[in-house]
């Protein structure tokens, strides 16, 4: 079971682009070799459907039939059925008990795909005379594999029974993304996993700090240097573009509900690559071929799934056209930013003149919410953006003054990375509430923003909190704090009436930086008015 992560990944990204249907045959692969069965099969509105390629054609006129009643069971109970030993089993007649087990299907086990109370059949695994070790469907990996896979196939069944109008199809993008995704961890990983994803995206950002400063004192004449750093700046574009994705499916899997209100600041460089590592299979299918140019990087806020579909918006409004993709063009998307402005710009470039083209009426709408423009020209789609640059990109700007920050969190690794991308704010760090209190006690010392693990060990966050409100509310006014597992609703109402942001871990340094600057405002204004 080395690589069965990756190939649930690849049934996920199938699913995504394809029907369910035209994927059950894989999916039944995978089951039938990862879980140790003798042979897989599906099983919707009354008949089989779909086989695994290595079942023998005798063996199915044996097995359909016993194969259709174990679904109907699983239906009607609502779970899974396991049968040990097919002799035993519910089935017709002792003849068909007989006659599995002679053919090797010793044990079976039905699993229904429901939701919602709408039933898309089931999947029947066929195994030998006894479960195999790690192989038994019933323990962990093995069980983890299969509701992942029955999670997948049912959803997708979801989506493909619901009719979906051209208007509505961009908007449906993230929804099919965040439904394909659904099951692919447990619940009890998410916690262990969060913190360190968190980690990783710091230090990823840190690495790429350190690569720009690198190339600024490199020599333009040491070309070999160069090629080095931009390899390096191709690779760490790569990792982002993982981390993010498994940022994303964190986040989905902990709330499958879409925020309201959740903008942040967005690179656009990383926006567009990952919205071409995403369209390129099916454009490549279509015929195109998906180039990326970045000659100025720039920054946007607002809404980052949203610009991811007007991304991917803008890079299939080509596809439509039938002439177009008859003449194998190359799309090209380009980011070139100002100091004032961003422009992302989608080229068809082929070798006879292309119409202006239509961009969908979804873009346009993404595009004015987030204070941008998007126009069309023969054979270019263009939208330019207000360009929110990094202070680190203009010299002429004073760095920010140093901070004080407390981290209170037992994690070493995410403390150190936080640590090292919030320089070169002073960071101190408390591996639990008993050493922040001490330090929080210290005079003259106090911070102007304590990011505070809600589980901490001994004691926790909240209980931290109380006790310093009580001794130094206006220290207790800037507690931040960050959780990997879900937040009580005892403790979110008491965290929103503290006016206390929680942060769900994996966290950006991003969401970090204006509260603590608000705080820091804040702290100040007695001193102005003084003077």
């Amino acid at each position: 079971m080395d690589n069965w992560d990756d190939k649930l990944r690849e049934l996920g990204d199938a699913l995504i682009d394809h029907p369910a249907r035209t994927q059950l045959g894989a999916a039944l692969g995978h089951l039938r070799k990862y879980l140790g069965a003798r042979a897989a099969v599906a099983v919707q509105a009354g008949r089989v459907t779909a086989h695994d390629e290595q079942q023998q054609p005798h063996h199915r006129a044996i097995s359909d039939g016993p194969a259709v009643l174990l679904v109907q069971l699983a239906a009607e109970k609502g779970v899974a059925v396991r049968v040990d030993d097919t002799r035993d089993g519910p089935f017709v007649s002792r003849h068909d008990s007989e006659q599995l087990f002679e053919i090797g299907y010793a044990g079976a086990i039905a699993v229904p795909l429901q939701h919602r109370g709408v039933d898309h059949g089931g999947i029947v695994l066929w195994f030998g005379e006894e479960f195999d070790g790690g192989a038994d469907p019933t323990k962990i990996p093995a069980n983890y594999i299969l509701s992942a896979v029955r999670q997948l196939l049912t959803l997708a069944f979801e989506r493909d029974n619901r009719s979906i109008s051209p208007e509505g199809a961009l908007t449906s993008l993230g929804e099919v993304n965040r439904l394909a995704s659904l099951g692919l961890m447990l619940d009890s990983a998410l916690f262990s996993l969060r913190g360190p994803s968190s980690s990783m995206l710091i230090q990823i950002d840190e690495l790429r700090r350190l690569t720009a400063e690198l190339q600024h004192l490199a020599d333009p004449a040491d070309h070999a240097l160069g090629d080095v750093l931009g390899e390096l700046g191709q690779t760490l574009d790569d990792i982002t573009l993982a981390a993010s994705l498994v940022r994303k499916e964190l986040t989905n899997l902990s709330d499958l509900s879409p925020s309201e209100d959740k903008k942040e600041r967005v690179q656009l460089s990383r926006l567009l690559h990952e919205a071409a590592v995403i369209a390129r299979p099916e454009l490549e299918h279509r015929g195109f071929t998906v180039q990326e140019r970045v000659t100025q990087d720039g920054y946007v806020y607002g809404d980052r799934h949203e610009l991811l579909h007007l991304a991917l918006g803008l890079l299939f409004t080509f596809s439509r056209d039938e002439k177009l993709a008859a003449r194998r063009p190359v799309i090209e998307i380009q980011l070139t930013c100002t100091d004032a402005h961003c422009v992302i710009s989608v080229i068809a470039r082929t070798p006879t003149a292309n119409p202006a083209p239509t961009p969908p009426a979804a873009c346009l709408r993404i595009a004015e919410a987030h204070g941008g423009q998007l126009t069309a020209t023969p054979g270019v789609l263009e939208v330019s953006f207000p360009n929110l640059a990094p202070a680190s990109k203009h010299p002429h700007t004073a760095a920010p003054p140093s901070r004080r920050i407390l981290l209170v969190d037992d994690d070493p690794m995410f403390a150190r990375a936080l640590r090292r991308a919030l320089s070169p704010h002073d960071v101190r760090v408390c591996g639990t509430a008993a050493d922040a209190e001490i330090a929080l006690m210290e005079a003259g010392d106090e911070p102007d923003l304590v990011i505070c693990d809600l589980w901490l060990p001994g004691t926790n966050g909240r209980a931290l909190h109380e006790k310093v409100r009580d001794r130094q509310p206006a220290v207790a006014a800037r507690f931040v704090f960050v959780s990997g597992a879900p937040v009580s609703s005892k403790d979110a109402q008491y965290f929103a009436d503290a006016g206390c942001p929680i942060l769900a871990k994996p966290i950006s340094v991003g969401d970090l930086l204006p509260i603590l600057e608000r705080n820091a405002t804040q702290v100040s204004k007695p001193n102005a008015t003084a003077d």
